[in-house]
C-alpha cells in the first residue's frame, strides 16, 4: 500500500487554523505573541518606491479640482506671506496652523503662484504618510501586513481628499504617526544607541501636530492610555493592580482637578463645539461607526475577529495599533464636532490591524483554493500544472474582488482616479470656471455679498460682506449682526433684515451663493434666499457650476435702519482685480 503523501495532511491543518506560522515560530523560538520584534527581512528594494509611486500616482490626479471652502484660507494668507510676509486675507489675519500656511508661502516662491502649487504640501505629506506606514508595518510585523495596510490607506478615497487639498491634515496625519511610531520605539525597545532621542523627536512631531490641530490631543490621550497600559503591565503581577489601581486614582484626580480651572472648561468647550453647518450630528455618538459601516462594511463588521487574529498573529502592535484607534474612536463619538477628516489621523492603525489579519490568514485562503483547484482522488498540487495556477489565482482574485467591490470606500477610490463627467467624489463649486464670468460682474456693482468669501476673494478678487450663519455663530451663538470676521474683516450677516438694510444702502450689488448654501439654515436661511430672489436679478449661469448669482441694480426700499456704519466705505473702496486663471 503507497502511503498517503504528507502535503496533504498539511493542507487540512491549514484549512483548520489557517494562521500563517510567524518567523521565530518556524525556526523553534518562542512565538511572537509576547511582543517580541521578529527578526524581519528587509524585502526587496523595489516594495517601498512602488508604494510611493502608487500613492503619489493617484494624489496626482485630478489636482486641479475646484477647492474647498478653506483651502483657500491657507492659499490666500500664503500669497500675503510671500509679498510682506504678514498673514492677512483683505482686512484680516489668518493665523490658524500658521507653519502650514508658511509652507505653502515656500512653494509659491519656488514655483509659483496656483492651486495646484498650493496643495503640493499635502500631497507629498500624504504619500509620504503612506510610506511610513508600510516600512513601519514591514518592520514591526512583516511583508504581507505592510502590504495590506499601506495599499488600504494609498487608495482610500479620504485619504486622497485630504491629500489633494491646500490643508494641513495630510501633514498632521503623517507628524502624528511619526510621532506615534517613536513613542512605540521608545517604550518597547527603551535600550539602543539612540534610545534617548526617541521622547524628544516624539514630542517635537507631535507638538507641531498639535501646532496644526487641535484634535491631537484626543490622539494624546489614546497614546497616552497606551503607554501606561504597556508600562504597567511590565510589572510583577502583585505589584500591578496596585499600580494600577493608583494610576487610575491620580488620573481621575487630575482630571476632576482640571475640569475646575479655566483651562479645562475651555477645553471642554472646544471637545464640544460644534460648526452650525454639523450641529444636526452633536449628539450623534454612532456617527463614525455609522461612517465605518458605509465606507468599510466589511472591514468594519469583521473587526472583532481581525482584531483577535492580530493580536494572536502579533500582540504588541497589534495591541497598540488597537489602543489608539478604538479610544480615538470613542473619544471623538463623544465630541461635538463630527467629520470624516477629525477621524483621520487614526485610521491607519485601523488598517494596520487589518493588514497583520490578512497577512496571517492570506495562506490559508490560498492552501483552500489550491484544494479547491484540485481533482480527486488525485493528489498532486494543482498549482505545478498551467490549468491549476489559473484556477487558484482566479479563485484568489474573485474573493478579494467581491470583498474590495463591497466596500464602498474602494468604488470611491476608483472613482477618484476615473471619475464620471461631474460626479467625482468630494465635488466643489467650479468658481475657477466662473471667475471670469463674476469678475466683469463684479466689476460694475458697488459691493459683492457671498456665502463662500475665501473663495470670492481669491477667484473674483473681491468680497464685502459675508452671508453666512455657520461663519457668524462660530464667534457664539448671540453674535451680533455685521460683527467683523477677524479672518478676512469682512462684515457677517446672516438675517433678513441684515440683507434688507446691504440691498437698500447699496444702488447696485452682485449676491454669490454656492447652490449647497442656498436654502439652508446654516448659511443662506430660507428667508433670506427668497427676500434676495424677490428684489435681485438672477443671472443665468451654467448649472454644472454650481453657484447662483443674484445681481440688483437699484436699493431694494428705502432702509428702515442706519446703514451699516462702513457703508461709505465700501462703495468708494478700489476693488482689486481678479487674480489670473489658475
Amino acid at each position: 500500500m503507497v502511503a498517503r503523501p504528507a502535503p496533504e495532511r498539511t493542507t487540512e491543518a491549514a484549512v483548520e487554523l489557517p494562521l500563517a506560522e510567524s518567523p521565530r515560530a518556524a525556526r523553534g523560538a518562542p512565538d511572537a505573541e509576547a511582543g517580541a520584534r521578529p527578526d524581519i527581512p528587509a524585502g526587496p528594494r523595489w516594495e517601498l518606491p512602488a508604494i510611493i509611486l502608487l500613492a503619489l500616482s493617484v494624489r496626482l490626479a485630478h489636482l486641479d479640482h475646484p477647492p474647498h471652502f478653506d483651502e483657500l484660507y491657507h492659499a490666500l494668507a500664503a500669497r500675503s506671506w510671500v509679498a510682506d510676509g504678514s498673514l492677512r486675507i483683505a482686512d484680516g489675519t489668518y493665523t490658524r496652523a500658521s507653519l502650514f500656511t508658511v509652507l505653502i508661502g515656500a512653494f509659491y516662491r519656488l514655483l509659483g503662484d496656483s492651486l495646484v502649487v498650493a496643495r503640493l504640501p499635502s500631497v507629498l505629506a500624504g504619500t509620504a504618510w503612506v510610506g511610513a506606514i508600510f516600512v513601519w508595518t514591514r518592520r514591526e510585523i512583516g511583508r504581507g501586513a505592510a502590504w495590506g495596510a499601506a495599499l488600504l490607506f494609498a487608495i482610500d478615497p479620504g485619504a486622497v481628499n485630504l491629500s489633494q487639498q491646500a490643508r494641513f491634515y495630510a501633514l498632521h496625519g503623517l507628524l502624528f504617526w511619526l510621532g506615534a511610531a517613536a513613542v512605540y520605539a521608545a517604550v518597547t525597545r527603551p535600550g539602543g544607541r539612540r534610545a534617548w532621542a526617541r521622547w524628544p523627536v516624539a514630542a517635537l512631531l507631535l507638538g507641531v501636530a498639535l501646532h496644526l490641530q487641535q484634535t491631537t490631543l484626543i490622539g494624546l490621550a489614546a497614546l497616552g492610555s497606551w503607554v501606561a497600559a504597556a508600562l504597567v503591565l511590565r510589572l510583577p503581577p502583585p505589584r500591578r493592580l496596585r499600580r494600577s489601581a493608583a494610576a487610575l486614582g491620580a488620573g481621575m484626580v487630575a482630571l476632576a482637578a482640571l475640569a475646575q480651572t479655566e483651562t479645562g472648561r475651555e477645553l471642554w468647550r472646544l471637545y464640544r463645539y460644534t460648526a452650525l453647518w454639523a450641529s444636526a450630528q452633536e449628539s450623534n455618538v454612532r456617527w463614525y461607526a455609522d461612517w465605518l459601516m458605509a465606507r468599510y462594511p466589511v472591514l468594519w463588521a469583521l473587526l472583532p475577529m481581525a482584531a483577535l487574529t492580530a493580536l494572536a498573529r502579533r500582540r504588541a502592535p497589534a495591541a497598540f495599533c488597537l489602543t489608539v484607534f478604538t479610544l480615538a474612536l470613542l473619544l471623538h463619538s463623544f465630541a461635538g464636532f463630527k467629520q470624516e477628516r477629525f477621524i483621520y489621523y487614526a485610521l491607519p492603525f485601523f488598517f494596520v490591524v487589518w493588514g497583520i489579519a490578512l497577512a496571517a490568514l492570506a495562506p490559508g485562503f490560498v492552501r483552500l483554493a489550491r484544494r479547491l483547484a484540485g481533482r480527486p482522488p488525485s493528489h498532486a498540487d494543482p498549482a505545478s500544472h498551467p490549468a491549476g495556477r489559473v484556477m487558484v489565482v482566479g479563485l484568489v482574485a474573485g474573493c478579494v474582488g467581491f470583498a474590495a467591490y463591497a466596500n464602498s470606500a474602494v468604488v470611491l477610490g476608483v472613482r477618484m482616479v476615473f471619475p464620471e463627467p461631474g460626479r467625482r467624489p468630494y465635488q466643489e463649486a467650479d468658481w475657477g470656471a466662473a471667475a471670469p464670468r463674476l469678475a466683469a460682474l463684479a466689476d460694475s456693482v458697488e459691493v459683492v455679498v457671498t456665502s463662500a468669501g475665501p473663495k470670492a476673494q481669491y477667484f473674483v478678487g473681491r468680497f464685502d460682506y459675508g452671508l453666512s450663519a455657520t461663519e457668524l455663530m462660530d464667534y457664539g451663538r448671540d453674535t451680533p449682526e455685521f460683527v467683523r470676521d477677524p479672518r478676512t474683516g469682512r462684515p457677517l450677516i446672516s438675517q433678513v433684515g441684515s440683507i434688507e438694510r446691504v440691498m437698500s444702502c447699496h444702488a447696485t450689488g452682485l449676491a454669490i451663493v454656492e447652490q449647497l448654501h442656498w436654502g439652508r439654515r446654516w448659511s443662506v436661511p430660507p428667508d433670506v434666499a427668497e427676500y434676495v430672489a424677490a428684489h435681485a436679478d438672477s443671472v443665468a449661469l451654467p448649472p454644472a457650476w454650481g453657484l447662483l448669482v443674484y445681481r440688483w441694480r437699484e436699493p431694494a426700499s428705502v432702509p428702515s435702519e442706519p446703514c451699516p456704519p462702513d457703508a461709505a466705505e465700501l462703495s468708494s473702496r478700489t476693488r482689486a482685480g481678479a487674480p489670473s486663471a489658475r
